[in-house]
């Protein structure tokens, strides 16, 4: 437990005692609306209104006795909503659930505040809390039955409702290429994809698009490589790779890019000319081996394969007109 933020969480509950709405009137209940609400015969709200709820968060707090602490500042904004407190016991159940390093309630506790007290706190301040929980979210590990485990994936619908608060924050682009990087070593490369391709739509000036458009090209190439018989994507790979050295010839990874192109060019060049192959002399259909060999050629000009795959042409070419 975070025994330096439970400091700073009783240094913000000792502040001046008088409370009042946002019009600087100060807030006052009714006895009827003290008589209306929902009070139980055990636990629950106090029955002297919220002030008197709201020493007893602190009193808790004080003691460190947590978990009573955000049980009952639940009550208090639950039943005082609109009362001035129920933003601080809101903004203190989000801090304690952080204190407790409980990421996840502490994010939604945030969200809470977001989308319950618009204009009633530092929302800046907010934000940033919501990207520290996220980040934990990220790289925590817990305790399960066949030891510890990490899940990044649970971090990135907290990246996303962060970028929908806040669609132009600076750190945006990076949020979102975390999310492809997560979706990269879970394995779901379709996804990150994706992502990468929203972020250098929508940021085309930011540094994290030149990694994204690497990065998609390597997500391709992954998939290429678990589906080695599907084409489709070694040529989204080689496409993919072909655009980043376009667009971003001055990159660190453009050595890297150029190695790719020739790896994923020669490998779809190879199965052409094994397919030409086949044509000929399985299939005994040299028509169709040489408009195979032909298409290699054309679509791979500087690959390992096209001086075969030309005199290959060279020959059926020859015994075609001899036959004739």
């Amino acid at each position: 437990m975070n025994r330096f933020l439970i400091f700073l969480i009783l240094g913000a509950l000792s502040g001046p005692g008088a409370v009042f709405t946002q019009a600087g009137t100060p807030y006052e209940e009714t006895i009827d609306d003290t008589r209306s609400r929902g009070f139980r015969l055990f636990g629950g709200p106090s029955r002297e209104g919220p002030e008197a709820q709201w020493e007893r968060v602190r009193s808790f707090v004080e003691n460190d006795r947590l978990r009573p602490a955000i049980r009952h500042a639940g009550y208090l904004v639950n039943t005082w909503p609109d009362h001035p407190r129920a933003v601080e016991a809101q903004r203190l159940i989000a801090d304690l659930h952080f204190a407790r390093e409980q990421y996840e309630r502490a994010f939604e506790a945030y969200q809470v505040l977001i989308d319950q007290y618009a204009g009633m706190f530092d929302y800046d301040e907010v934000l940033n809390q919501q990207l520290h929980s996220a980040e934990k979210v990220e790289k925590q590990t817990t305790w399960a039955l066949f030891g510890r485990y990490n899940n990044p994936l649970e971090a990135v619908p907290l990246y996303r409702q962060l970028i929908t608060n806040a669609p132009h924050l600076e750190i945006t682009p990076e949020l979102l290429f975390r999310i492809g990087e997560i979706q990269m070593t879970k394995g779901k490369h379709a996804d990150a994809i994706r992502e990468f391709d929203l972020l250098e739509q929508r940021y085309p000036r930011s540094e994290y698009s030149v990694q994204a458009a690497f990065r998609r090209a390597e997500a391709f190439g992954k998939i290429s490589k678990r589906y080695p018989t599907d084409l489709g994507p070694a040529r989204s790979a080689l496409a993919a790779y072909r655009y980043f050295l376009e667009a971003y010839p001055g990159s660190e990874q453009a050595e890297i890019a150029r190695e790719r192109v020739t790896e994923f060019r020669d490998a779809l060049a190879r199965r052409h000319y094994d397919m030409a192959k086949f044509y000929e002399e399985n299939m005994r259909r040299p028509d169709a081996a040489l408009a195979a060999y032909e298409a290699l050629t054309e679509q791979f000009p500087d690959s390992s394969w096209t001086e075969s795959a030309k005199r290959r042409i060279q020959k059926l070419t020859h015994e075609t007109n001899s036959n004739e």
